[in-house]
């Protein structure tokens, strides 16, 4: 009978032992259709906020930023000199307080496939009674039609429209209102451009007033003597730099040869008060302080194309010299063939303006004809380069092959020197100095000109 019952336990045992994986199998089966993830279309507000209740917000990624509201603004408690964009920081508030889902992604097993692990951007929202809400941002959808998001509230993982996303993606970077406080045009007087290993481009207001196109600006100590620049010209390039902007926040002035800006290659400075300097070129972005200051920002090297590639040549006023006809009593000009005079003669008219006419070998020429020749020789003798060498040109001793002199009724006079360079150019000796190269082609022309004038004159 014991043996029996000893047989019988022994079946039971095996049965039990036999049947425990299928259990098991089981069991895991049932957990398995528990936990697998199910996807709901459906819309949900993520959290039910008004907006003007909100007193902080945080943003953490990289870095973190916290901005208050205070006085109506929104603040860095840490970047207290910084300036932020109003409009950027609302809009990330109101879209965090009002965001809905498209889709609710039930018994995630992990949020990490999803983007949301310790690396997601997080953005909190406290309000008057530092109650937080925290969102917490993840990768796009396969489609790039949706964002992955959670919150710190439920275990679900929402999809979120990734255009109504995007203001909770920008980046603290460009948070930062981007506009400089730069003089206004009409109060700018002096704009210095210094370039690494170049000549410092000095332009500034004019002590007199200029010539038609070039009222205003004048170029200082770039050449050997100052010279007058295109008005519109130079005010083009003030409003290139109006357009300058803090386009990216870098961080505080800490270290700066990081960033090539302990010896900047560029400078830009107004009135001697507001400066601009430029260094390091990354992914289409220069680095750049500003002023006092205390922070590093980037740029879009872009827009400092037009100021890094300056060419003065191109600003100052070419003709080498125009006179005043009020006070001249003739021009003389030379060239090897034959010596031209032209004598002025000048009769006031009302409310002291004047008429000038000419005489050249006893010919009268008119008022009008008078005009056309005077613009003639002014606008035929132009500055077309800038001579190699002129130290090494100065120095030698060089006949003039032609010679434009303007005489005045006090006595004084002003000589333009044309010396023979080469088949192209004169190069140009005016007030004792040689610097640039004047035109030959022109010049030849003005003389046949003129002697064509002189001989239609009966």
């Amino acid at each position: 009978m014991k043996k029996k019952i000893v047989v019988m336990l022994f079946i039971i045992m095996l049965g039990a032992i036999v049947a425990i994986p299928y259990s098991m199998r089981d069991s895991q089966k049932d957990d398995k259709v528990i936990t697998e993830e199910t996807i709901d279309e459906v819309n949900i507000d993520l959290f039910v906020l008004d907006v003007q209740t909100i007193s902080r917000i945080e943003i953490k990624d990289e870095s973190a930023l916290t901005l208050e509201s205070r006085d109506n603004q929104w603040i860095s408690p840490e970047y207290t000199n910084l300036f932020f964009s109003q409009d950027k920081v609302k809009e990330i508030i109101r879209t965090a307080a009002s965001l809905e889902s498209v889709q609710v992604i039930q018994n995630v097993e992990s949020q990490s496939k999803y983007g949301i692990d310790e690396k997601a951007k997080l953005i909190t929202l406290y309000d008057g009674q530092n109650k937080n809400y925290t969102l917490r941002i993840g990768a796009y959808t396969p489609d790039k039609k949706g964002v992955y998001i959670a919150t710190d509230r439920e275990a679900v993982v929402y999809v979120a429209d990734s255009e109504t996303v995007l203001p909770l993606l920008e980046k603290q970077e460009d948070l930062i209102e981007n506009q400089m406080q730069l003089p206004p045009l009409d109060k700018i007087e002096k704009l210095e451009i210094s370039k690494k290993g170049e000549k410092n481009i000095l332009i500034q207001k004019n002590k007199a007033v200029g010539y038609e196109g070039y009222e205003t600006w004048g170029l200082d100590e770039f050449f050997s003597s100052s010279h007058q620049v295109h008005t519109e010209m130079v005010e083009d390039l003030i409003w290139q730099i109006m357009s300058f902007q803090k386009d990216k926040l870098v961080g505080e002035k800490v270290d700066l040869a990081k960033y090539e800006l302990e010896n900047p290659y560029l400078v830009v400075d107004l009135n001697e008060t507001c400066d601009v300097r430029f260094g390091k070129k990354e992914g289409g972005y220069v680095y750049f302080t500003y002023s006092e200051e205390p922070y590093v920002y980037k740029m879009l090297e872009e827009r400092i194309k037009v100021i890094e590639n300056i060419e003065p040549m191109a600003f100052i006023r070419k003709p080498v010299y125009i006179p005043d006809l009020s006070k001249l009593s003739k021009i003389v000009l030379t060239n090897p063939e034959k010596q031209i005079t032209v004598g002025l003669q000048k009769q006031l008219k009302e409310q002291e303006a004047f008429t000038v006419t000419s005489v050249i070998d006893g010919k009268i020429f008119d008022e009008a004809e008078t005009e056309v020749m005077m613009q003639l020789i002014a606008n035929s003798v132009c500055i077309e380069a800038l001579l190699q060498n002129p130290q090494i040109e100065q120095k030698q001793e060089r006949k003039a092959e032609i010679t434009i002199t303007y005489s005045y009724e006090d006595g004084t006079s002003q000589t333009i020197e044309l010396i023979p360079y080469d088949g192209s150019f004169y190069i140009l000796r005016f007030e004792d100095t040689i610097e640039f190269a004047v035109g030959r082609d022109k010049v030849m022309t003005m003389f046949n000109q003129l002697y064509g004038m002189i001989k239609s004159n009966n």
